[in-house]
């Protein structure tokens, strides 16, 4: 069988989902689990949307500050697409 498609409404959703604060190894990969069930998906995608590796550009209206100060140290070590003058990527830097 394939795996569901998420939309960026069920992106949005499951990155509200995110654990706030780092836990307990074993709950965050039961919680995973469960939310991947849920959306038809592998806990891996659930992973890659809280780690902001997928579906950054839909659900960055979300992120706190830290994270976007977190997003913005991840793709400056990352060889994507960058925005030559701010190091990021060229979606992000036109949205500031």
């Amino acid at each position: 069988t394939g795996k569901a498609v998420l939309s960026a409404e069920s992106a949005c959703a499951i990155y509200r989902l995110r654990p706030k604060a780092r836990g307990v190894s074993g709950t965050v990969k039961s919680h995973t689990g469960e939310i991947a069930r849920t959306y038809g998906v592998t806990a891996k995608t659930i992973r890659d949307i809280w780690n902001r590796t997928t579906w950054a550009k839909d659900t960055k209206h979300l992120w706190t500050d830290e994270e976007t100060q977190q997003y913005i140290s991840q793709r400056a070590r990352m060889s994507a697409k960058l925005d030559p003058t701010q190091n990021l990527p060229t979606w992000f830097a036109g949205a500031q």
